[in-house]
């Protein structure tokens, strides 16, 4: 389609420039401009926020969890050695019951560890015995050569 020189010449006659929309002529704003605008921005921020939010909680179940193993080892670790202890205690008394001077020999019947202490007290004193005799027979026998020298 081709324009002649009438077209142009009848649209410059009927052109109007824009002008205010009835009613609304005193009115320059551009609030919408700037509120769509800021969209972007303010999405951001949110998905930064969320972000940061969830990290935090993160980072408390992390912390959450690895308390509750810690209590839990603990835990664990206390019923071994209640165990133990109550074998030790077993033992004890079974061999408190197995010796029947185990009262002679100071030790209070109700306290069946007290026997195992003593027994342990008396092996130490013995190998402190031998050892001390062990010395002594050394100690002789150095001073004889000595003599026969």
């Amino acid at each position: 389609m081709s324009f002649n020189g009438g077209v142009a010449s009848s649209y410059l006659a009927s052109f109007r420039p824009a002008q205010a929309v009835p009613g609304f002529e005193n009115v320059l704003s551009n609030q919408a401009t700037n509120l769509l605008g800021a969209i972007p921005g303010e999405n951001t921020a949110l998905q930064a926020q969320l972000a940061a939010s969830a990290l935090r909680e993160v980072g408390a179940t992390e912390r959450l969890q690895r308390n509750l193993d810690a209590i839990a080892l603990e835990n664990e670790l206390l019923r071994k050695d209640g165990k133990k202890l109550g074998a030790l205690r077993m033992a004890g008394s079974l061999l408190g019951s197995a010796l029947p001077g185990s009262g002679d020999a100071g030790v209070a019947v109700g306290d069946p560890l007290a026997l195992l202490d003593k027994l342990r007290g008396f092996s130490q004193n013995e190998r402190q015995r031998l050892a001390s005799n062990s010395i002594r027979s050394n100690t002789l026998a150095a001073e004889l050569l000595k003599s026969l020298s």
